[in-house]
């Protein structure tokens, strides 16, 4: 994973690596790719008010638990961090 060469994104690309190894351990292989979203991957990111945004491309066939997992892990994310860990965005319409 490439990370952002932003001013000001250390702490975001902490949450990243953290998120992405989460990701990485319980999907396995079935984890082709992870992106960076929003702010942090179009620029104008700010720890002060930015959430991390992350997309995952996980291989088909998508199983019956895979929502489970994602939400297990990003809870777990979430508690395992600093207050930007913890931050959420807007849920996508």
């Amino acid at each position: 994973m490439t990370l952002m060469e932003q001013p000001n994104t250390g702490v975001a690309n902490g949450v990243l690596e953290d998120a992405v190894t989460a990701f990485q351990t319980r999907l396995g292989s079935r984890l082709l790719a992870a992106y960076a979203l929003g702010s942090l991957a179009h620029g104008g990111f700010s720890p002060h008010v930015s959430d991390v945004d992350l997309g995952l491309v996980i291989a088909d066939p998508l199983g019956a638990g895979d929502a489970d997992t994602v939400a297990t892990v990003t809870a777990a994310v979430r508690a395992g961090g600093d207050a930007l860990h913890r931050r959420q965005g807007r849920a996508p319409p």
